[in-house]
C-alpha cells in the first residue's frame, strides 16, 4: 500500500459513500424490520431518564443507548404516563415492557413511533464505522480504512441490528472507539 493510483482525498470521499451506503442500507432494514419484544422496554427506561431524569425502570443495561434510542420520540412529545403506574418499587413486577409498548401506539402511531427510536442506533453505528477506519490506520493507510469501513459497514448482522432500537451496536460502537483509544493511547 505504498503507492495508490488515487490521491487520498479521493479515498477518503470513496470511504464517506460507502458508509453513507451502509448507514442508508441501515435506514432501509429499519423501514422493513418487525419489531423486537425489548425495544418498548429500551424506549420506555430512556423516555424515564429524559422526562424526571432517573433510570429506576430495568436497569440490567446501561443507559446512553436508551437515551439515544429515547431522544428523538422525546423531542416529538412523547412522554410517560403518571408515576404511580410504572413505578418499580410501588408494582410487583417490572412494568417497562408494557408502558414501552403503549408509548410506542400513541401520537403518531406505533410505526413512526418506533421509526424515531430506531434512529437512535444509527450513532453507534457511524461510531463503529469511524473507529474501525481509525483501528486501520485510515489517516496513513486510507485504502486499509477504506477496506475497513466497506468490510464492517456490510456486514449483515451489523446493519440488522443497527436498525434496531436496543443496546447491541451501542456496545459494538463504544467498544470499538475504546479500543481505538486504548490505541492511540498505547
Amino acid at each position: 500500500l505504498a503507492q495508490h493510483p488515487f490521491s487520498k482525498s479521493v479515498i477518503y470521499a470513496c470511504t464517506a459513500i460507502v458508509a453513507l451506503l451502509a448507514i442508508a442500507c441501515v435506514g432501509v432494514a429499519r423501514r422493513s424490520s418487525s419489531a423486537t419484544f425489548d425495544e418498548s422496554n429500551h424506549l420506555a427506561t430512556g423516555i424515564e431518564w429524559w422526562q424526571f431524569s432517573t433510570y429506576t425502570m430495568w436497569t440490567e443495561n446501561p443507559p446512553l443507548p436508551r437515551l439515544a434510542v429515547a431522544a428523538l420520540p422525546y423531542l416529538h412529545g412523547m412522554r410517560l404516563p403518571a408515576r404511580d403506574q410504572w413505578e418499580p418499587k410501588t408494582h410487583d413486577w417490572d412494568r417497562s415492557w408494557e408502558i414501552g409498548t403503549d408509548l410506542l401506539y400513541t401520537g403518531d402511531g406505533f410505526e413512526h413511533n418506533l421509526g424515531r427510536a430506531r434512529m437512535g442506533t444509527l450513532l453507534f453505528f457511524a461510531i463503529a464505522l469511524l473507529a474501525v477506519w481509525g483501528l486501520a490506520g485510515g489517516r496513513r493507510h486510507p485504502v486499509a480504512g477504506l477496506l475497513a469501513v466497506a468490510l464492517v459497514g456490510t456486514l449483515p448482522a451489523l446493519i440488522a441490528h443497527s436498525a434496531l432500537a436496543t443496546t447491541d451496536v451501542a456496545f459494538v460502537g463504544m467498544f470499538l472507539l475504546a479500543i481505538l483509544t486504548l490505541a492511540r493511547w498505547f
